[in-house]
């Protein structure tokens, strides 16, 4: 026992412990939901598979037989009294054991992943973890928030911490550091080092200060989107759409217990996962449609790309619409989103556009 982890020891201790079993059994993961609660058809393996990514990214081996995390998904109405979690919070990750109200919750795989690097301070924990935990069920990125890293640096458990600030700020320290030497630092920092602990294994580590480098930040990274920063590993490693690059079209049905759909996600979404190569850059017209019309508003597809904090912009476009968009030559993640409560039918068509023909 050492004591950082004492006071988690103590809070668990206090909890009413009375966990669901294990129901589901993958490679990495084990799935304890409680009464009720039923994974899509996709779920487990995704969450094995991001699992491998993450822990591919951060150098260290998935983990296996005993080993493997075991994931509680529980009912939230009791969940702060059952789990060593905030009862506010949408899940806490406690080692090997993760507690979420709702599945998949990626954020608390990371930091199941990153314990093997210990805990660091609160803004480089969730920091890391809010950079790493890929798309969920977003369909656009969210509104720009203000980066106003000096108010959360010293975060300490108890403070509120925006997560868009801490994931931005770590984001880009791993673009311009890289991952292993972040994590290096990271290893270096107890779960209650300050200003002054950071401000000295930057400079030690990677040779610049803390003022200087968010000072960089606020100059150069703070602009970009949680989701153009995630590296998207599970999104941008999906199966690969063979086409032409002139067009492509699927009509399909989308259901929960199917092989390749994944959720319910918070709200109740299901997402399947593709990847796009785009050949050349071209605008394309973009159309989606439906046979329910009651469902339309609840099915979209959305096309994000794999380059990070580059020009390139998502596109999301919602049954019953179409529309056009510029994009660049590369990789893109490609996402179905529908309803987990509803069966439905969803189909797409992305055309090449000619260009203009100058005189």
């Amino acid at each position: 026992m050492t004591p950082r982890l004492l006071p988690l020891l103590l809070v668990l201790a206090a909890c009413d412990t009375a966990l669901p079993d294990v129901r589901h059994e993958g490679e990495h993961v084990r799935v304890a939901p409680d009464p009720g609660l039923e994974l899509c058809g996709g779920t487990l393996a995704h969450m094995d598979d991001f699992v491998v990514r993450v822990s591919a990214a951060f150098g260290v081996d998935p983990p296996t037989g005993d080993d493997r995390f075991t994931y509680y998904w529980l009912d939230p109405d009791d969940f702060g009294r059952r789990t060593p979690c905030p009862d506010y919070v949408g899940g806490c990750a406690l080692y090997r054991d993760v507690y979420a109200k709702n599945a998949p919750l990626d954020h608390e795989l990371v930091h199941s992943v990153s314990f093997a690097y210990g805990v660091g301070p609160q803004i480089f924990v969730e920091g890391l973890a809010r950079a790493y935990e890929g798309l969920g069920a977003v369909r656009e990125p969210q509104p720009k928030r203000p980066r106003d890293v000096w108010s959360f640096i010293d975060a300490n458990w108890i403070a509120p911490l925006d997560y868009d600030v801490a994931g931005s700020f770590t984001s880009y320290l791993i673009a311009r550091f890289g991952l292993a030497e972040f994590l290096a630092v990271y290893r270096e920092l107890g779960p209650v080092s300050h200003q002054r602990g950071i401000d000295r294994q930057l400079r030690k580590s990677l040779g610049v200060g803390l003022e200087r480098t968010i000072d960089d930040f606020l100059a150069d990274g703070a602009d970009c989107l949680h989701e153009h920063a995630d590296p998207k590993l599970s999104e941008c490693g999906a199966p690969e759409i063979a086409w032409d690059g002139e067009y492509v079209a699927e009509y399909r049905r989308l259901a929960c217990e199917q092989d390749d759909v994944i959720g319910p996600y918070g709200g109740g979404d299901v997402v399947v996962m593709r990847s796009l190569v785009v050949p050349v850059e071209a605008t394309y017209d973009i159309a989606v449609i439906t046979d329910d019309p009651d469902l339309a508003s609840q099915l979209a597809i959305s096309l994000f790309p794999c380059t990070q904090c580059g020009d390139d912009l998502a596109v999301s476009v919602v049954a019953g619409h179409r529309g056009t968009a510029r994009l660049g030559a590369g990789r893109y993640s490609l996402r179905l989103h529908g309803p987990a409560r509803h069966e439905a039918r969803i189909g797409y068509a992305l055309t090449r556009v000619p260009e203009p023909r100058e005189d």
